[in-house]
């Protein structure tokens, strides 16, 4: 018997870190970064939707007066950005269930200083409060 065999992907979730997935509140399959400070106390992660459609997303953070530091941009295999204001939620069980069927890929970690403005756009921003207490781990 293999000893990776008992472990859990939760054991493994970590801030930062990359899944090509489906989500039910987005279109299609993106990359999607873990923003919980400790997912492994959480039983809701925080994700944000990496996106290449860089300049719609800042005609709509501009059109709707939001902060500019809601829009994080980044190198991610090509240009990438996240709109801090549009993070989505998944139970951990959940996506531990999608990445035992191979329905979430874990790609390649964010860099941390990446990670560390994304959250601090996320705070700026319109998230719902439980979510931005959730990347600052206040709960």
């Amino acid at each position: 018997m293999n000893p990776f065999d008992a472990l859990s992907p939760e054991d493994f979730i970590s801030q930062g870190d990359v899944f090509l997935m489906e989500h039910e509140d987005v279109d299609g399959i993106h990359y999607m970064v873990v923003l919980n400070v400790s997912p492994e106390s959480s039983e809701v992660i925080v994700l944000g939707v990496l996106t290449t459609k860089i300049e719609n997303r800042r005609r709509f953070i501009r059109l709707n007066c939001m902060p500019p530091e809601t829009l994080v941009e980044f190198s991610y295999f090509r240009p990438s950005a996240v709109d801090c204001n549009t993070v989505k939620e998944i139970e951990k069980s959940v996506l531990c269930s999608k990445i035992h069927k191979g329905q979430a890929k874990i790609s390649k970690r964010l860099e941390t200083e990446t990670v560390r403005k994304i959250v601090h756009g996320v705070v700026l921003g319109s998230a719902p409060q439980r979510l931005k207490n959730l990347v600052q781990n206040l709960l």
